[in-house]
Protein backbone atom coordinates (compact mmCIF):
# COMPACT_ATOMS: atom_id res chain seq x y z
CA UNK A 1 0.00 0.00 0.00
CA UNK A 2 1.27 3.45 -0.89
CA UNK A 3 -0.26 6.70 0.29
CA UNK A 4 0.61 10.03 -1.25
CA UNK A 5 -1.52 12.70 0.35
CA UNK A 6 -1.86 15.61 2.68
CA UNK A 7 -5.19 14.73 4.26
CA UNK A 8 -6.34 11.94 6.50
CA UNK A 9 -8.07 9.19 4.56
CA UNK A 10 -10.97 7.88 6.62
CA UNK A 11 -9.99 4.66 8.32
CA UNK A 12 -6.32 4.90 7.40
CA UNK A 13 -5.16 5.87 10.90
CA UNK A 14 -1.56 6.61 11.81
CA UNK A 15 0.66 5.62 8.87
CA UNK A 16 3.00 3.35 10.81
CA UNK A 17 0.01 1.40 12.15
CA UNK A 18 -1.58 0.59 8.77
CA UNK A 19 -0.94 -3.12 8.04
CA UNK A 20 1.16 -3.64 4.90
CA UNK A 21 1.94 0.05 4.42
CA UNK A 22 5.02 0.38 2.20
CA UNK A 23 5.34 4.20 2.04
CA UNK A 24 3.43 7.37 2.94
CA UNK A 25 4.20 10.84 1.58
CA UNK A 26 2.56 13.94 3.06
CA UNK A 27 3.52 17.49 2.05
CA UNK A 28 3.17 18.75 5.63
CA UNK A 29 6.13 16.53 6.59
CA UNK A 30 8.63 18.06 4.17
CA UNK A 31 11.12 19.85 6.44
CA UNK A 32 12.65 23.31 6.04
CA UNK A 33 10.74 24.56 3.01
CA UNK A 34 8.63 27.65 2.38
CA UNK A 35 6.15 28.54 -0.36
CA UNK A 36 7.54 28.12 -3.90
CA UNK A 37 10.81 26.56 -2.71
CA UNK A 38 12.04 23.49 -4.60
CA UNK A 39 11.69 20.07 -2.96
CA UNK A 40 14.76 17.83 -3.19
CA UNK A 41 13.62 15.24 -0.66
CA UNK A 42 10.12 14.16 0.36
CA UNK A 43 10.29 11.97 3.46
CA UNK A 44 8.47 8.66 3.72
CA UNK A 45 6.61 8.93 7.04
CA UNK A 46 5.76 5.21 7.13
CA UNK A 47 9.04 4.56 8.92
CA UNK A 48 10.45 2.45 6.04
CA UNK A 49 12.79 5.14 4.68
CA UNK A 50 11.61 5.12 1.05
CA UNK A 51 12.13 8.88 0.68
CA UNK A 52 11.40 10.46 -2.70
CA UNK A 53 14.49 12.26 -4.03
CA UNK A 54 15.40 14.69 -6.80
CA UNK A 55 18.98 16.01 -6.93
CA UNK A 56 18.62 18.06 -10.13
CA UNK A 57 17.36 21.55 -9.20
CA UNK A 58 15.59 22.11 -12.56
CA UNK A 59 13.56 18.91 -12.04
CA UNK A 60 12.53 19.55 -8.43
CA UNK A 61 8.83 20.19 -7.81
CA UNK A 62 7.76 23.21 -5.75
CA UNK A 63 6.39 23.26 -2.21
CA UNK A 64 3.10 25.17 -2.01
CA UNK A 65 1.44 26.40 1.18
CA UNK A 66 -2.33 26.56 1.68
CA UNK A 67 -3.18 24.53 -1.41
CA UNK A 68 -6.43 23.04 -0.11
CA UNK A 69 -8.19 23.68 3.22
CA UNK A 70 -5.07 25.33 4.64
CA UNK A 71 -2.87 22.32 3.85
CA UNK A 72 0.34 22.38 1.80
CA UNK A 73 1.02 20.48 -1.40
CA UNK A 74 3.78 19.67 -3.87
CA UNK A 75 3.47 21.09 -7.41
CA UNK A 76 4.90 19.11 -10.35
CA UNK A 77 5.03 21.24 -13.51
CA UNK A 78 4.08 18.43 -15.92
CA UNK A 79 7.18 19.16 -18.01
CA UNK A 80 10.32 17.96 -16.22
CA UNK A 81 9.58 17.79 -12.48
CA UNK A 82 9.73 14.35 -10.88
CA UNK A 83 10.94 12.53 -7.78
CA UNK A 84 12.00 8.91 -7.29
CA UNK A 85 12.48 6.36 -4.57
CA UNK A 86 14.78 3.65 -5.86
CA UNK A 87 14.45 1.60 -2.65
CA UNK A 88 10.70 0.92 -2.87
CA UNK A 89 9.68 -2.46 -4.24
CA UNK A 90 5.99 -3.27 -4.80
CA UNK A 91 4.46 -6.52 -6.01
CA UNK A 92 0.85 -7.24 -6.85
CA UNK A 93 -1.50 -7.17 -5.10
CA UNK A 94 -0.86 -3.64 -3.84
CA UNK A 95 -2.99 -0.54 -3.34
CA UNK A 96 -2.16 3.12 -3.89
CA UNK A 97 -4.14 5.96 -2.33
CA UNK A 98 -3.37 9.29 -3.98
CA UNK A 99 -4.86 12.72 -3.29
CA UNK A 100 -4.10 15.22 -6.06
CA UNK A 101 -5.29 18.22 -8.06
CA UNK A 102 -4.71 18.84 -11.73
CA UNK A 103 -4.74 22.11 -13.59
CA UNK A 104 -5.08 20.85 -17.17
CA UNK A 105 -7.52 18.10 -18.12
CA UNK A 106 -6.26 18.18 -21.72
CA UNK A 107 -2.77 17.01 -20.69
CA UNK A 108 -1.66 13.57 -19.57
CA UNK A 109 -0.80 13.87 -15.88
CA UNK A 110 1.54 11.10 -14.77
CA UNK A 111 1.05 10.67 -11.05
CA UNK A 112 3.04 7.46 -10.44
CA UNK A 113 5.14 5.19 -12.62
CA UNK A 114 7.95 2.69 -12.19
CA UNK A 115 11.60 3.51 -12.86
CA UNK A 116 12.03 1.54 -16.08
CA UNK A 117 9.92 0.69 -19.13
CA UNK A 118 9.48 -2.98 -18.19
CA UNK A 119 8.24 -2.84 -14.60
CA UNK A 120 5.43 -0.34 -14.22
CA UNK A 121 2.47 0.65 -12.12
CA UNK A 122 1.18 3.75 -13.87
CA UNK A 123 -1.51 5.94 -12.35
CA UNK A 124 -2.45 8.79 -14.64
CA UNK A 125 -5.07 11.07 -16.08
CA UNK A 126 -5.23 11.05 -19.85
CA UNK A 127 -5.96 14.15 -21.86
CA UNK A 128 -6.45 11.85 -24.87
CA UNK A 129 -9.17 9.54 -23.51
CA UNK A 130 -10.40 11.99 -20.88
CA UNK A 131 -10.28 9.26 -18.19
CA UNK A 132 -8.19 8.59 -15.13
CA UNK A 133 -6.56 5.19 -15.55
CA UNK A 134 -4.03 2.67 -14.26
CA UNK A 135 -1.61 0.37 -16.08
CA UNK A 136 0.71 -2.58 -15.36
CA UNK A 137 0.88 -3.91 -18.91
CA UNK A 138 -2.83 -3.35 -19.72
CA UNK A 139 -4.84 -0.12 -19.34
CA UNK A 140 -7.82 -0.07 -16.96
CA UNK A 141 -9.90 3.09 -17.40
CA UNK A 142 -11.84 4.49 -14.43
CA UNK A 143 -14.78 5.74 -16.47
CA UNK A 144 -14.39 9.02 -14.57
CA UNK A 145 -13.45 12.11 -16.56
CA UNK A 146 -10.06 13.66 -15.90
CA UNK A 147 -11.19 16.75 -13.95
CA UNK A 148 -9.56 20.17 -13.71
CA UNK A 149 -9.03 22.04 -10.43
CA UNK A 150 -10.76 19.50 -8.25
CA UNK A 151 -9.21 17.52 -5.45
CA UNK A 152 -9.27 13.85 -6.36
CA UNK A 153 -8.93 10.84 -4.07
CA UNK A 154 -7.82 7.96 -6.23
CA UNK A 155 -7.64 4.38 -4.94
CA UNK A 156 -5.87 2.00 -7.31
CA UNK A 157 -5.49 -1.67 -6.43
CA UNK A 158 -3.11 -3.55 -8.73
CA UNK A 159 -4.14 -7.22 -8.66
CA UNK A 160 -3.82 -8.57 -12.22
CA UNK A 161 -7.31 -9.47 -13.58
CA UNK A 162 -8.99 -8.38 -10.31
CA UNK A 163 -7.56 -4.85 -10.25
CA UNK A 164 -9.74 -1.92 -9.24
CA UNK A 165 -9.75 1.85 -9.63
CA UNK A 166 -12.05 4.11 -7.64
CA UNK A 167 -12.33 7.90 -7.79
CA UNK A 168 -13.54 9.98 -4.83
CA UNK A 169 -15.03 6.98 -3.03
CA UNK A 170 -17.16 5.98 -6.01
CA UNK A 171 -17.90 2.42 -7.06
CA UNK A 172 -14.71 0.74 -8.28
CA UNK A 173 -14.16 -0.29 -11.88
CA UNK A 174 -12.72 -3.80 -11.81
CA UNK A 175 -10.64 -5.31 -14.57
CA UNK A 176 -7.25 -6.42 -15.83
CA UNK A 177 -4.19 -4.13 -15.58
CA UNK A 178 -1.58 -6.74 -16.38
CA UNK A 179 0.97 -8.41 -14.14
CA UNK A 180 3.91 -6.01 -13.95
CA UNK A 181 5.45 -5.24 -10.55
CA UNK A 182 7.73 -2.49 -9.25
CA UNK A 183 11.04 -4.10 -8.18
CA UNK A 184 13.25 -1.06 -8.80
CA UNK A 185 11.43 1.90 -7.24
CA UNK A 186 8.81 4.46 -8.20
CA UNK A 187 8.71 7.72 -10.10
CA UNK A 188 6.28 10.44 -9.01
CA UNK A 189 5.34 13.29 -11.34
CA UNK A 190 6.22 11.87 -14.78
CA UNK A 191 6.90 8.73 -16.86
CA UNK A 192 9.77 6.41 -15.94
CA UNK A 193 11.61 7.59 -19.07
CA UNK A 194 11.43 11.20 -17.80
CA UNK A 195 8.80 12.35 -20.30
CA UNK A 196 5.58 14.03 -19.22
Amino acid sequence: MLGINDTNITGMGIPRLVPGLAAWYRAADIPNVVHDNPVGEWPDISGHGHNLLQATPASQPLFKTNVKNGRPGVYFDGIDDFMQSLTLSLTQPCTYFVVFDTDDATATDIIIDGTDGINRHVITGSGVSGDLYMYAGVILYSGVPHPTSNTILLRSTFNSIDSAISVNGGAPIIGDVGTQNIPNGITVGMHNDKTS
